[in-house]
């Protein structure tokens, strides 16, 4: 990852077209293996950049698993897509609150 804040706003996309009721199973499949690979770069990141911060990397695995789960690639539990949108976007939000605390990073 080169710029955090271009690869927040990358999750963040994902998030805003994985709301859409008309995406084909390609459009989901693009969608939720663009989250894997942004997600693996943000795992990346934040053991060499952030000394392998936990929280952060519990918010990495909760939005990947929320989003996988809203596009059907992921187990529900018995929830639907609206919630677990929900989810990803409140992992989201923590996520990049977290990583950008203190001022370390602008957003």
């Amino acid at each position: 990852m080169n710029d955090l804040n271009l690869s927040l706003g990358v999750l963040e996309s994902i998030y805003d077209e994985a709301k859409r009721d008309d995406l084909s199973f390609a459009g989901r499949a693009g969608l939720y293996a663009g989250a894997r690979i942004q997600c693996e770069d943000f795992r990346r990141y934040i053991d060499t950049e952030r000394d392998g911060h936990g929280y952060a990397h519990e918010k990495v695995s909760q939005y990947q698993w929320h989003i996988g789960a809203a596009l059907g690639f992921d187990i529900t539990n018995g929830h639907d897509k609206a919630q677990h949108l929900g989810w990803a976007l409140g992992a989201f939000w923590t996520l990049r609150d977290v990583l950008t605390e203190n001022g370390m990073e602008q957003a």
